[in-house]
């Protein structure tokens, strides 16, 4: 993903930042690096600094821990001594929180693992840490798969749309069916999906609720761990990669079919239509084939996730 180019943090202003261009990323001109993430608890789009491996993170936390300590001194107030430099913060990302000061956060290094950023190809590594060192976020792969599902409908929409509109097939027969097929198993599972997902982290049920739905060999790990919130913890994790998992597989067979499809026009028949309909059927093909390259990714961040968190 390209970066936009700003001169600092002070350009980026969240209250104008819409939906559409929440996953967009920016580079100052001191070379740091800045997204921005919805905050599902507060309901806000926050601005947050992209950091690439542990030892650059650790580097902006005694950074941090230094401007808070200079600001608690020039209020005369007592300072506290810092705790260790992995302390668990705020915001669970693998972004350092830039929000206005003094409300400054770095993130949770307890989520360390290969590739330094789960919602980009991953860049080879500087010389310095290894890639198990760099930084993997569970609570931004999830923000974003929660974002992206939203954009498969949009995408799936507009395929189907381009199909109807190039007249080359019955809307009675293959593509009717392919409609309701991509609705039920697409569409209303990924609404399903998101919505599990914000009952396990917003208004969870009791545990036992939750145990009958996991295989035996996840109850048997859940029932081991020692307390509600740890089992908890390890549930919402299993259902909600699960659910997710479900639904990019639905959507990546679906997105297939739209393709082979188009495919499956002859191209003395693609020759001899009028240039709107052939335009609608191009369109088709690349939002498609887009549509396949972005499953895939999360696909295969699902696969790390699984076993970053076996």
């Amino acid at each position: 993903m390209d970066f936009i180019p700003i001169n600092s943090i002070a350009d980026i202003d969240p209250d104008n930042i819409s939906i559409r261009d929440i996953n967009k990323r920016y580079i100052d001109r001191d070379g740091n690096r800045y997204a921005t993430r919805f905050n599902l608890q507060t309901r806000r789009v926050e601005v947050v600094r992209i950091v690439k491996t542990r030892a650059e993170a650790q580097r902006v936390s005694q950074q941090i821990k230094r401007q808070r300590l200079e600001t608690r001194r020039a209020e005369r107030q007592p300072v506290a001594a810092p705790d260790d430099l992995t302390e668990r913060l705020d915001v669970p990302d693998e972004h350092t929180d830039l929000a206005p000061p003094p409300t400054l956060h770095t993130p949770d290094f307890d989520d360390l693992a290969g590739g330094d950023d789960p919602l980009a190809p991953s860049e080879p590594a500087a010389a310095g840490p290894s890639m198990q060192d760099q930084v993997f976020v569970e609570q931004h792969l999830i923000d974003e798969i929660v974002s992206h599902l939203s954009r498969c409908k949009e995408r799936q929409q507009v395929v189907m749309n381009n199909l109807k509109n190039s007249r080359c097939f019955d809307t009675g027969g293959e593509l009717s069916d392919l409609t309701r097929e991509i609705d039920v198993d697409c569409w209303q599972a990924s609404d399903n999906a998101i919505n599990y997902h914000k009952e396990l982290y917003g208004y969870p049920r009791s545990v036992a609720q939750y145990l009958i739905r996991l295989t035996p060999e996840e109850r048997t790990r859940v029932d081991a761990l020692p307390d509600d919130a740890a089992q908890m913890e390890v549930i919402r994790r299993l259902e909600s990669r699960r659910a997710f998992e479900d639904v990019y597989q639905k959507v990546l067979s679906t997105s297939n079919r739209m393709l082979e499809m188009v495919q499956s026009v002859p191209e003395e028949t693609a020759a001899t239509l009028m240039a709107a309909q052939r335009q609608q059927l191009e369109d088709a093909t690349a939002s498609t084939e887009i549509l396949l390259s972005e499953v895939h990714e999360k696909i295969h961040q699902i696969e790390h996730w699984k076993k970053r968190y076996a």
